[in-house]
């Protein structure tokens, strides 16, 4: 008995929270793709195309949880059909994320590119579209090695999760580095700005702005993602590391770490000035630096996308319009929106937001 007991965290024995998600990023304004509809109806049709169409009434996960409208935030410059593709490689990444904890071994099989596997084949035939389509082999390599390497390191981010307990900030920033999966989207900018930039990748300061993208957008997920996880022993977040480390309550925590995201911000946005003078007279001219400034708009998309996304807001949220997010966990529906083909059931409950 005193062994379970002394095994719980100050999560396990509290009621469950209510807290609010201040305003973040009130520096910088997101913008969205000016043809996202487009996009969303490009990515839609190669979802039906591969999972068939959901029965009238209801919608595919991918769809409802708006997998286009993210890559449309993080991409609000580039050629419209190319967002598609990578929305595309999106919704095929959420399903092998899902499934690391529904079901491994199909997970499995897509990392094994498995040609039985359904999954597998449909993601063979969006790298070939890919690349076709990218402006250099170059850039097709480093796309597609970043997300093989986001897949092989799901074994290390579940080895991570049995015994977190055990670790501190530091060590779970380096996992959730390659967990973020945006390392892979930073050499998306290029497919689909149509740009390489081989010659400049290997800069210490954008080394370091990469990063910085990885962890605040990997960061803004733990604290969007934690009332739907709350009751869920598969996740490990930064919020969750906070409460741990520190034995702070869940307010305290949301809002230490979002503290910590405004000084990832403000380093991130020091970096790219830099970046921006060292390559003022760079060949690629305003191309290089509109992808420089897409490092910016990656962080404030992904947190729109966040606000807006029923993903962690629970089926049918809305977006009320306001910077700032009201919490109550003891309403959340328990478990996030999954699944890339699948129809969405009606919950029995919903996040409560405000």
């Amino acid at each position: 008995m005193n062994a379970i007991v002394d095994s719980r965290t100050s999560a396990d024995l509290e009621l469950p929270p209510k807290f609010v998600i201040p305003e973040m990023l009130s520096v910088i304004r997101p913008r969205i793709h000016t043809y996202y509809p487009v996009i969303k109806r490009l990515h839609a049709e190669w979802l039906y195309e591969n999972y068939g169409k959901p029965e009238p009434g209801s919608l595919h996960g991918a769809i409802e949880r708006m997998d286009s409208l993210y890559d449309a935030a993080v991409f609000p410059d580039g050629i419209p059909e190319r967002i598609a593709h990578h929305a595309s490689i999106l919704t095929l990444i959420f399903q092998c994320d899902d499934l690391t904890i529904s079901d491994p071994v199909r997970c499995e099989k897509i990392i094994a590119e498995d040609p039985d596997a359904h999954d597998a084949r449909v993601m063979d035939a969006l790298w070939q579209t890919i690349r076709r389509n990218a402006p250099s082999e170059a850039v097709y390599q480093r796309l597609r090695g970043r997300w093989t390497r986001w897949m092989q390191h799901l074994k290390v981010e579940n080895a991570f999760r049995d015994n977190w307990l055990n670790e501190d900030m530091d060590s779970f920033l380096q996992v959730r580095l390659m967990s973020s999966g945006m390392q892979a989207y930073i050499a998306a900018i290029e497919y689909v700005q149509d740009i390489d930039v081989s010659d400049v990748i290997d800069d210490p300061d954008l080394k370091r702005a990469v990063d910085l993208v990885g962890w605040h957008c990997a960061i803004t997920n733990d604290v969007y993602s934690y009332a739907a996880e709350y009751f869920t022993e598969d996740s490990v977040s930064a919020v969750r590391i906070m409460r741990n480390t520190r034995g702070l309550d869940a307010q305290q925590a949301i809002t230490a770490v979002c503290e910590m995201l405004e000084g990832m911000y403000a380093e991130l946005a020091g970096r790219i000035e830099k970046l921006h003078d060292r390559y003022a007279q760079h060949p690629l001219g305003e191309r290089l630096h509109r992808y420089l400034d897409t490092y910016l708009l990656m962080v404030a998309g992904t947190l729109q996308w966040h606000i807006e996304s029923p993903r962690y807001g629970g089926h049918g949220h809305l977006w009320n319009g306001l910077p700032m997010r009201h919490v109550d966990v003891a309403l959340a529906f328990g478990d996030k929106m999954v699944g890339a083909g699948v129809p969405q059931q009606t919950p029995t409950g919903s996040v409560y937001v405000s």
